[in-house]
């Protein structure tokens, strides 16, 4: 095995092995702790984090069939190649809710004829259901995508012009595009509503999680578009190769630590839902349930018990 091969096998599964718990941990609490259940832009990343873990299990096994320098059974790719594929497809959908959504808050927009909450959980559901469709497609064998050894990729068939592959990848290709379009646009918005809004061009003024999701969806645009020519003559160049599949690990990690690097708040909650950190107002609430009456309240407290028995203490 070549270093380079050793090298992004061990990436593969240590990134991607290290922040998976992490991420499984923040979808936990997003689903099941309040504020975090009942907020629909949690509800957003919520669903956009099932396919960046999904697309990590399947970095994970990319990983050692790196290492091992050979291709698993034809199941086992299959998936691990419909759940990366599943990934990259979704992403940019969730990223456009989100964006949206962001800029609806920012701009503190409201919809005539509908609730914001019922508009954006219309997004999520068909987002949702565009990735279960591609994901099935991934599975059979007109769309499956086999894990190349040479360039350490889940690589999709290579479409025949006229064919239903081919009409597929068109269509995915152009909706993952104008979704980042789409996205960035809006985002540059959201940018310039929060330095009108501050008077200020200081950027602590504004949502850095939106800054860098960004960043982020803008340089998701390579990866799609490269994705829609042939690609894999531009990665026979290794070092080019290399940095592809490092920047597709980075995409995946990206949101988790973010959370918890750069959203204090995040990261509070996080540590209290690990149990890493005491949550001081339940430990609040059970010092005043087993705090000891004191001696003067708990005569007051035996007076107007035993009064009413017609007893005195005197």
């Amino acid at each position: 095995m070549k270093s380079d091969d050793a090298f992004i096998g061990i990436v593969y599964v240590i990134a991607n092995s290290v922040v998976l718990p992490l991420y499984v941990a923040f979808l936990s609490m997003f689903a099941t702790r309040t504020p975090y259940k009942k907020s629909t832009t949690f509800r957003i990343l919520f669903w956009l984090g099932v396919l960046e873990c999904f697309q990590m299990v399947a970095g994970i096994q990319a990983g050692f069939l790196t290492l091992m320098n050979a291709t698993s059974q034809d199941v086992f790719e299959r998936i691990g190649g419909a759940f990366n594929c599943m990934g990259l497809f979704g992403r940019p959908l969730f990223l456009l809710v989100l964006s949206t959504k962001r800029f609806f808050k920012t701009a503190e927009l409201k919809l005539p004829c509908t609730s914001n909450q019922r508009l954006f959980t219309i997004g999520i559901v068909i987002n949702v259901l565009l990735s279960v469709w591609h994901f099935i497609y991934r599975l059979t064998d007109m769309g499956k995508a086999e894990y190349s050894l040479q360039f350490d990729l889940f690589r999709p068939p290579t479409p025949i012009p006229g064919t239903l592959n081919a009409i597929f990848r068109d269509i995915t290709v152009n909706m993952d595009i104008v979704a980042i379009v789409l996205t960035i646009i809006i985002y540059c918005g959201v940018l310039i509503w929060g330095l009108f809004k501050s008077k200020s061009a200081d950027l602590k003024s504004l949502e850095f999680p939106a800054i860098f999701q960004s960043v982020v969806t803008f340089a998701h645009v390579l990866v799609v578009k490269c994705g829609s020519g042939n690609i894999y003559n531009f990665l026979k160049n290794r070092p080019m190769n290399i940095l592809f599949v490092i920047w597709l690990i980075v995409m995946c990690i990206s949101n988790p630590l973010l959370y918890l690097l750069s959203v204090r708040k995040l990261r509070e909650g996080f540590f209290k839902f690990v149990g890493f950190k005491k949550d001081e107002n339940a430990s609040k609430n059970v010092e005043k349930e087993t705090k000891p009456i004191q001696p003067s309240k708990w005569r007051s407290f035996a007076s107007r018990s035993l009064k009413k028995l017609n007893i005195h203490i005197v």
